[in-house]
């Protein structure tokens, strides 16, 4: 035996049952009581409420807002994974950026010590000319100042090369180091 819905059996409850069903506080519901939103009778010196069909609104309101509870939770999940991995990719990033700059602090300080090298070099290079230079010169002022000795104004190299290698030998046998080396003792 089924009843038309206009005849459904009525619950009564008290007010706290009533509110606690609704998911309200009795405050509001006193509110909506002073409104007429609900029957109202009185038994045994109790108010009793009958909110069975509001208590169906409400209960499908409270599994609306259930689902798109699950459904706010489920967008702040996805929300926190994508910023989890932006944030990763942002670490990578800076850590790439991090290794890239150590990299070129580290090929400075090598190129710097390349060119405190080079210049190191071309200055003992440069000192290196300076003293063959130097000695050239000397070079041709002792050989100037030898043939001056010798007498010859202009002479042939090789001809001054022998009278200075006489010249040499002859100092070399009035000492007693120069003889033991022109006898091979010296060696």
């Amino acid at each position: 035996m089924t009843q038309p819905q206009s005849q459904a059996v009525r619950v009564w409850r008290t007010v706290a049952e009533t509110a606690a069903l609704l998911g309200i506080s009795v405050r509001t519901l006193e509110r909506r009581l002073a409104d007429g939103k609900y029957p109202v009778e009185y038994v045994g010196g109790k108010r009793l409420i009958d909110c069975q069909q509001d208590a169906s609104d409400e209960s499908r309101m409270l599994a609306d807002s259930r689902a798109m509870g699950e459904e706010a939770r489920a967008a702040a999940g996805m929300l926190t994974a994508m910023l989890q991995q932006s944030l990763a990719e942002r670490t990578a990033e800076v850590s790439a950026a991090r290794a890239e700059t150590i990299a070129a602090r580290k090929l400075t300080g090598r190129a710097f010590q390349a060119v405190a090298v080079a210049v190191v070099i071309v200055g003992i290079l440069s000192v290196g000319l300076i003293t063959y230079r130097n000695s050239d010169r000397h070079m041709s002022d002792r050989v100037a100042e030898l043939t001056r000795q010798l007498g010859e104004a202009h002479g042939d190299i090789e001809a001054l090369s022998a009278k200075l290698e006489q010249q040499r030998l002859a100092e070399l046998a009035h000492s007693p180091r120069g003889w033991g080396w022109l006898v091979g003792l010296g060696r």
